[in-house]
């Protein structure tokens, strides 16, 4: 199950400036899947109840941010 956003959204520039409102469509909630691959996570969305209801998905791939 994923979560629900507020409206409140602030973007941070690669400039490091920060600017309030979403990048582009503002996003209403998140789940975390792991998956091996894109595509394959892609697939697991297809069967997300959000799409019955006329709404979409953004997949998004991860990377680890672990110091080295």
């Amino acid at each position: 199950m994923g979560n629900p956003f507020s409206g409140a959204v602030n973007k941070v520039k690669a400039d490091g400036t920060v600017a309030k409102g979403p990048i582009g469509q503002r996003a209403t909630g998140y789940t975390i899947v792991e998956a091996a691959t894109l595509d394959k996570a892609t697939k697991m969305a297809k069967g997300c109840p959000i799409l019955k209801s006329g709404g979409q998905i953004a997949v998004y791939e991860t990377f680890s941010m672990q110091p080295g």
